[in-house]
């Protein structure tokens, strides 16, 4: 029987962008590990090139058991929300990089709901959302460049076997990994 890790805090698994970039939003404000919180945002560009961008840069070691992206880099994120129906983020990295993202959040809806998946390296994910809140709307520039309008991506984007969402929405949640 497989071991599971429990990771407390929120997600958004993928918002596409006319543009053709895609990110994911994570905030984990419990883990289980060595590193106690950690965010994360992930930029897939229009090539497919996947980048993790994690705060702080300890978390990167954990990231990777999970994940075969591109490249990992340290970062410092900011999130911010004014009221409840906002979520601003931003992003440095190491290497210069820079992103601001503003996401309108529409209703929110309480849920338990479990969804299963197999990352890219092959270990198992269990998701229990507890809470799932549409987003109405985002802007993004990612390095100046301007992100454009959320769009349904023209084919399948997956990260392992989970499937970026049409619609996109947050989900706070518990986040059970594959123990190691």
């Amino acid at each position: 029987m497989k071991d599971f890790l429990p990771f407390k805090g929120f997600l958004c698994p993928g918002i596409y962008f006319s543009s053709g970039y895609c990110v994911w939003l994570m905030h984990w404000n419990y883990t289980p590990t060595e590193v106690e919180a950690f965010s994360e945002i992930w930029v897939f560009t229009p090539e497919n090139n996947r980048t993790a961008y994690i705060d702080p840069v300890e978390a990167i070691a954990i990231f990777k058991i999970y994940h075969d992206f591109n490249s990992a880099i340290g970062a410092e994120i900011t999130w911010d929300c004014k009221d409840s129906r906002s979520l601003f983020a931003t992003l440095l990295a190491s290497n210069n990089t820079v992103m601001d993202i503003q996401l309108k959040l529409g209703p929110a809806f309480d849920i338990n709901a479990v969804n299963e998946a197999v990352t890219e390296t092959g270990m198992a994910v269990r998701h229990q959302s507890d809470r799932i809140v549409a987003i109405e709307n985002a802007c993004a520039s990612f390095n100046g460049i301007d992100l454009g309008k959320i769009s349904n991506p023209p084919k399948p984007i997956y990260v392992g076997s989970a499937r970026v969402l049409a619609d996109p929405v947050i989900s706070f949640c518990t986040h059970y990994l594959e123990s190691s």
